[in-house]
């Protein structure tokens, strides 16, 4: 009944989510208003990486995880076992352009917040008012160029914050 997949003694059956398409971005932005939170993923490949990112964004309320289409792990059921249940309660995104999926954001009132660990600024130093999307990348810097591609850059201070301009 299980193809000789690892269980506990306990077998369902069910249809998984689909994943979220990047043309429903800009609504869900706009329907969690200023509540809305993004995770964007960078280069993750190992899927009990992807499990606890998917955990720890269904703690903080995360609106949406978002990671590339290639060059990344996808929803595998390591990354489901991994993630405790969260792979099939937070909505995930597969980008096929990073960097246009957070224009997209940008775009949409969304703030980018690029996150790096050799840095001065603290994390908990960012005001997290208005919506927002976090930026972190798996790598040594060789995918940054997403990020300043979507309109800020990775700076010494920990973070940028783009402000729209109203």
């Amino acid at each position: 009944m299980t193809g000789g997949a690892r269980h506990q003694g306990v077998v369902a059956r069910y249809n998984a989510p689909a994943p979220l398409p990047e043309s429903e971005l800009p609504r869900v932005a706009e329907e969690a208003g200023a509540a809305a939170l993004f995770l964007v993923l960078d280069g993750v490949t190992d899927p009990h990486n992807l499990g606890a990112c998917l955990r720890s964004a269904e703690a903080a309320g995360v609106t949406a995880v978002i990671v590339p289409k290639d060059r990344a792990v996808g929803i595998t059921p390591t990354v489901r076992r991994a993630s405790a249940g969260a792979a099939d309660r937070v909505p995930l995104v597969a980008a096929t352009n990073l960097a246009r999926t957070l224009k997209t954001l940008k775009d949409a009132g969304v703030w980018l917040v690029g996150l790096v660990g050799d840095v001065e600024t603290s994390l908990y130093a960012i005001d997290f008012k208005g919506p927002m999307a976090l930026v972190g990348a798996c790598s040594t810097g060789r995918r940054h160029r997403s990020a300043a591609a979507a309109g800020f850059r990775r700076c010494t201070g920990g973070h940028t914050r783009r402000r729209r301009a109203h």
